[in-house]
C-alpha cells in the first residue's frame, strides 16, 4: 500500500490525494493480478484530520466520513473528482498580507542513486536549533 500525505491539508489537496491514491491502488491491483499475488485489503490513515480544520480554501466541503460497513474513515473518489472539477476559492480565509515576521527561504536538494528530490522551503517562527 502506498501512503500519500502532506503537511498542509485542505479539501483541495485531499481531493488530489484521494484520486492519486485510487490510481496507485488500481495499479497495485493490476500488478498483483499479473504476478498472481493475492491483493491485501488497503487501509489508509489520516483522512480524519481534515475535520480538524476550522477553515478551508474550498467553498465546498469534501465528504469524508466513516463507512458503516467497514468502520473506516473514507473519502469518496466521485466527491473528490467533483471538487477538483468545480473548485472555487474561499476568498474569505485567504490572508493577503503578512507583516509580523520575515520568512526564511532556502532550497534543499537530495540526490541518491536513482532518486532526486528538490524542495523550496519557506520557514517562519522561532528556530529551535
Amino acid at each position: 500500500m502506498a501512503v500519500i500525505s502532506a503537511a498542509f491539508e485542505s479539501g483541495l489537496a485531499l481531493s488530489t490525494y484521494i484520486l492519486f491514491s485510487c490510481y496507485l491502488e488500481m495499479q497495485n491491483a493490476d500488478t498483483c493480478k499479473l504476478m498472481n499475488n493475492k491483493l491485501a485489503p488497503s487501509v489508509a490513515h489520516g483522512l480524519g484530520t481534515y475535520r480538524w480544520l476550522e477553515e478551508d480554501v474550498t467553498t465546498d466541503l469534501l465528504g469524508i466520513g466513516r463507512n458503516p460497513r467497514t468502520g473506516f474513515i473514507e473519502g469518496s473518489v466521485a466527491d473528490a473528482t467533483r471538487i477538483l472539477h468545480q473548485f472555487q476559492m474561499n476568498h474569505n480565509i485567504i490572508q493577503r498580507s503578512f507583516t509580523s515576521e520575515e520568512a526564511l527561504q532556502y532550497h534543499l536538494t537530495l540526490d541518491s542513486n536513482d532518486f532526486s528530490c528538490s524542495i523550496n522551503v519557506q520557514e517562519i517562527g522561532q528556530r529551535t536549533e
